[in-house]
């Protein structure tokens, strides 16, 4: 008797979970929707906005590749290098566009580092201070705002950037509005994870942009 009972019990148990997921499915995923992040694309208006911050080619790029990156997490800290790389290997062919998507809930300063390279852009430096901050990431992982922003002033020699010129950016709004802005629109797009890389619009691991792009050149 108690191993019928037994059988019942996960019988109905396998009946509750089977049902449980087909009804999940049927009420949750919308019609069409995958579990794959990659089939996502989008528009240049959802991508680009008015102040990119570019490397390489210009509006008429073969390849733009639109990065929303945090600079505390490990992927972005590989694979920025890595797209800088191949602006720099074909600059009359790709456009590299950075955009900020700092998560804020695992990364607590990446949001700050992200405002202090948009400061650092009103002294023509982003690209100096994006590099110098992936390249220091783990010592600014577990740093406050106000120990992450000291480190940069210690470094600001090296950077190229004045001091109190990125004071008074920071000061200003004008940065941390830029990376909530950029924020806005991951969260419209959806995304969820970083770094989240655009090819000409569609959604891509790093392998696959580097292979299609070499490869399609080196053909030419």
């Amino acid at each position: 008797m108690q191993n019928i009972k037994l059988l019942l019990a996960t019988l109905i148990a396998t009946l509750v979970l089977v049902f449980g997921l087909s009804w999940l499915a049927e009420n949750w995923l919308a019609p069409g929707e995958t579990t794959d992040p990659y089939q996502k694309t989008a528009t240049n208006e959802e991508l680009l906005d008015s102040s990119l911050h570019v490397l390489g080619a210009g509006e008429n790029a073969t390849y733009t590749i639109v990065e929303f990156s945090d600079y505390i997490c490990p992927a972005c800290g590989t694979v920025s290098p890595q797209l800088e790389a191949l602006a720099r290997r074909y600059p009359e062919q790709v456009r590299l566009v950075y955009r900020h998507f700092p998560l804020q809930n695992i990364h607590p300063n990446a949001f700050h580092l992200a405002e202090i390279a948009e400061a650092a852009d009103s002294q023509g430096k982003f690209w100096e201070t994006n590099d110098f901050i992936f390249a220091n990431q783990l010592s600014l992982t577990d740093r406050s705002e106000e120990e992450s922003l000291q480190f940069i002033i210690d470094n600001a020699e090296k950077i190229g950037l004045n001091v109190d010129q990125l004071r008074a950016s920071l000061d200003s709004g004008e940065p941390k509005a830029k990376v909530e802005e950029d924020l806005r629109q991951a969260e419209k797009l959806q995304l969820s994870f970083t770094p989240s890389i655009f090819l000409n619009g569609q959604l891509m691991p790093i392998d696959q942009i580097e292979q299609k792009i070499t490869t399609e050149l080196s053909n030419q």
